[in-house]
């Protein structure tokens, strides 16, 4: 089964590019961004390279609402999410911030789990 891989800012530069790779590989992609004719574009691209599906939503990254409506699209139309890459607006900063806040939870979860092993091992 192919991955499904959303892109913002899918429809320029280092987005666009990124949408090309994953399209090579067969990937399931939903690629969002502001602009509806340079979606269409892309997703015709996209598919052209070799993407078992293209799904083109345009939003804007900075509005909750928006993005929250395109997940819930993106999940009933290609099925759960497996990769996202955040390339425009600030959501950036937010993705950022939040592997770093994941990474953290596993490395606390991970000391953790090595104290109460050690604690069992005495």
């Amino acid at each position: 089964m192919a991955e499904v891989v959303v892109i913002t800012g899918a429809t320029a530069g280092v987005g666009r590019a990124v949408a090309r790779r994953f399209a090579r590989q067969g990937a399931k992609l939903a690629i969002l961004a502001r602009k509806r004719e340079e979606l269409t574009t892309a997703a015709i691209e996209v598919v052209t390279l070799g993407a078992s599906a293209a799904l083109a939503i345009p939003c804007d990254v900075e509005n909750d609402a928006q993005l929250d409506a395109a997940t819930r699209r993106i999940e009933q139309e290609l099925g759960p999410i497996d990769v996202w890459i955040d390339i425009a607006g600030e959501q950036r900063a937010r993705s950022r911030i939040a592997i770093a806040a994941g990474a953290a939870a596993a490395l606390v979860g991970f000391v953790a789990l090595t104290v109460l092993l050690r604690r069992a091992f005495r």
